[in-house]
């Protein structure tokens, strides 16, 4: 019986760790999204805003830096929403004239 093992979870399969990779990224990415705020309230005055830390910290644990977080379906769709809402930002921070 050399199947029943991979059957009853003797093995892990391929679906399994396509699931702990995007597990695994979207560990690192949370990490760095609570960091960030941190790390920008350390800066004294502000003079680097959070949204840089975070750029920063994509490319670095992103798949051309140190390669923490690949990038699959999942993590894709996490992307676009991050680049919507980059694009969105700056229009909740500008002030309408009154």
């Amino acid at each position: 019986m050399p199947d029943a093992d991979r059957y009853c979870g003797g093995a892990v399969g391929i679906g399994e760790a396509a699931v702990e990779s995007s597990f695994v990224s979207l560990l690192w990415i949370a990490l760095c999204a609570v960091i960030a705020p941190l790390l920008a309230g350390l800066v004294p005055r502000r003079l680097v805003p959070e949204v840089v830390i975070l750029l920063v910290a994509g490319v670095l644990i992103g798949p051309f830096g140190l390669g923490l977080a690949t990038t699959d379906d999942a993590i894709g769709i996490l992307r676009e929403l991050g680049l919507g809402m980059l694009f969105l930002w700056p229009a909740t921070r500008s002030r309408s004239p009154s």
